[in-house]
C-alpha cells in the first residue's frame, strides 16, 4: 500500500477539467474522472466538483457503452440515449457511428421535454429526472415505479372513419365534423379504460429485491400507458375532409364515402389525388401539422382525470407498438388515400406513401405538437439508406439532423438504417443474409427471422423514404 501525494493549482484545474469536458473525448474525460477521484481520496469534493465528477462519470460511461455496442454489433442490449439541448454535436456524431452499423439504435430521449411532462403528470422531481425506458421505449421510473407502460391503444383513424361514416353528411363545418372524431376517440378511451380491471403482478421476489416497493402491491407510481396509432392516416385524412369537402367543396361527402367503401377501384383519380396531391403530415405544411396537434392534444384530454384499477393515471402516448397493424385491419380505405389493408405508419411516424421532403421537413412537422400532454413515449422513426453514412461527412450530417430534432423540441427520436435492394433479396435468399438486422417499433430483429407481414413493413418503410 502507498499513498499517493498530488499538489492541486484549484483554479487551474477546475478550467482544465472543464476544457477536457467540453472536448467530448474519452480520454479527455476519463483524465477528470481520475482527477477528481484522486483529489477526493484527499479531501471531500466542493459541490462544484462533485457535479463535475457526476457529469464525467455519466459522459464517460455513455460513451463507453456507444463503443462497446459499436464492437459488438448485438442486438440486444438496446441503447437508449438520454440527450438534451446540452449535448454536445460530438456525442451525436458518435451514436450516428452506432445507427451506421444498423442495429436500429441508439433511440435518443429529449430530457428537456421528457422531464417536465412527467413533472406534470405528477413525478416528483428527483423521481422525474431518473426516467429510463422500458422495454422499447415506455418512460418508467426505476426503483420506485410499477407503471405498466403498454397495455392497451387507441386507433385515430378508426375515429375519424366512424365519424365519417356517421356523422360526415350532417356535419356543415369541418369543425362540427372533427367534433365528431373527437366524440369518437372519447368513446375509444372509455372503452379501453373501462375493460382493465382486476390487474395484479404476479408476486416476484427477485424483482422486489431491485424495487424500494412491493411491486405486487404497487409502488409510488401505477400509472398505464394507452397508445395512439396512425396520427399521420388520420390527420391526412382529415386535412383531405377539411379542403376538398369542407373548404373547396371539390368533393362531395356521398362522393367521398362511396369512394371509400369501394376502396377507390372505380375512382382512380380521385385515389391519386387523396394519396398524392393533398397535404401530408411531414412536410412542414401547418394545415396538416395543426391538425395532428389537436388529434394528439384531444387523445390526451380524454384520459385526463381517469383513475385505473391501482389507483394511478391513465398516460397517453406517440407509439403504436405492433397495434398499428392490427388497427389498419379493422378499417377499409381512408380519405388520405390509403388503400384497404394497407398498414399505418409505425409509432410516432408520417404515412408510408406520403411524399416529403426530407428528414429537416419531417422533423420540423413532427416537432410542433404539444408532448407534455402525452408522454407515455412513443418515437419518431425514420428510415435512412446505408449510402447515407458512407462518410465521416454523411455522418455527422446525420448527427446534426437528430441534435436540430432535439433543439427543436421532439420528444423521442429513433433511426433505421436499411436497404432496399438488400431486404428484397433477403426475401428471395433468407440464407445469404443471417445478419441482417432492422428497427420494427422499439426493437431490432434479424430480418429473415420475421414474419412476412413485418417484413413487408419494413420494405414499405424504406420504399417511401426521401
Amino acid at each position: 500500500m502507498f499513498e499517493i501525494t498530488l499538489k492541486y493549482d484549484i483554479t487551474k484545474l477546475k478550467t482544465e477539467n472543464l476544457e477536457k469536458m467540453k472536448s467530448n473525448k474519452i480520454h479527455d474525460i476519463s483524465l477528470v474522472v481520475k482527477e477528481l477521484m484522486l483529489r477526493e481520496k484527499k479531501k471531500p469534493l466542493s459541490t462544484g466538483e462533485r457535479k463535475l465528477l457526476t457529469c464525467a462519470r455519466s459522459n464517460l460511461l455513455s460513451e463507453l457503452c456507444l463503443k462497446a455496442s459499436a464492437n459488438l454489433l448485438l442486438i440486444d442490449p438496446k441503447i437508449n440515449l438520454r440527450v438534451s439541448k446540452n449535448t454536445p454535436a460530438e456525442r451525436y456524431t458518435e451514436a450516428t457511428k452506432l445507427t451506421k452499423a444498423g442495429l436500429g439504435f441508439p433511440q435518443y430521449s429529449n430530457d428537456d421535454v421528457v422531464i417536465p411532462a412527467l413533472e406534470s403528470m405528477g413525478y416528483e422531481h428527483n423521481d422525474a429526472v431518473n426516467y429510463t425506458v422500458a422495454a422499447c421505449w415506455e418512460f418508467i421510473i426505476p426503483n420506485v415505479g410499477a407503471d405498466i407502460a403498454n397495455i392497451g391503444a387507441m386507433s385515430y383513424p378508426k375515429a375519424v372513419d366512424i365519424a365519417l361514416h356517421n356523422n360526415l353528411e350532417q356535419a356543415n363545418t369541418y369543425e362540427e365534423f372533427f367534433g365528431f372524431v373527437s366524440q369518437e376517440i372519447e368513446k375509444e378511451c372509455n372503452n379501453i379504460c373501462g375493460s382493465i380491471k382486476d390487474v395484479w403482478f404476479i408476486p416476484s421476489p427477485f424483482m422486489n429485491v431491485l424495487m424500494d416497493c412491493d411491486i405486487y402491491v404497487g409502488g409510488k407510481y401505477n400509472n398505464f400507458g394507452i397508445h395512439g396509432t396512425g396520427i399521420a392516416t388520420a390527420a391526412d385524412s382529415l386535412a383531405a375532409i377539411k379542403k376538398y369537402v369542407f373548404e373547396e367543396k371539390s368533393i362531395t361527402k356521398a362522393e367521398l364515402i362511396k369512394a371509400i367503401d369501394n376502396n377507390f377501384k372505380d375512382t382512380p383519380e380521385l385515389l391519386h389525388k387523396l394519396r398524392y396531391e393533398t397535404p401530408k403530415l411531414g412536410n412542414n405544411d401547418d394545415f396538416v401539422d395543426s391538425i395532428a396537434t389537436e388529434l394528439l392534444d384531444t387523445f390526451a384530454s380524454k384520459l385526463k382525470g381517469k383513475t385505473n384499477c391501482r389507483g394511478g393515471i391513465f398516460r397517453a402516448g406517440t407509439g403504436s407498438a405492433m397495434y398499428y397493424l392490427w388497427h389498419a385491419n379493422e378499417i377499409g380505405a381512408s380519405a388520405d388515400g390509403r388503400r384497404e389493408k394497407e398498414p399505418f405508419g409505425t409509432n410516432y411516424s408520417v404515412s408510408l406513401f406520403a411524399k416529403v421532403k426530407g428528414p429537416v421537413s419531417v422533423i420540423a412537422s413532427m416537432t410542433k405538437q404539444h408532448f407534455h400532454n402525452a408522454m407515455n413515449g412513443g418515437p419518431l422513426t425514420l428510415e435512412f439508406h446505408q449510402s447515407i453514412f458512407a462518410d465521416d461527412d454523411g455522418i455527422e450530417k446525420v448527427g446534426l439532423l437528430v441534435k436540430n430534432f432535439i433543439d427543436r423540441g421532439g420528444h423521442q427520436l429513433q433511426l433505421n438504417t436499411v436497404n432496399l435492394d438488400k431486404m428484397l433479396d433477403a426475401q428471395k435468399h433468407p440464407e445469404n443474409y443471417r445478419q441482417l438486422v432492422v428497427r420494427i417499433w422499439g426493437w431490432s430483429a434479424y430480418f429473415v427471422e420475421l414474419d412476412k407481414e413485418y417484413q413487408d413493413h419494413v420494405i414499405a418503410r424504406q420504399a417511401y423514404t426521401v
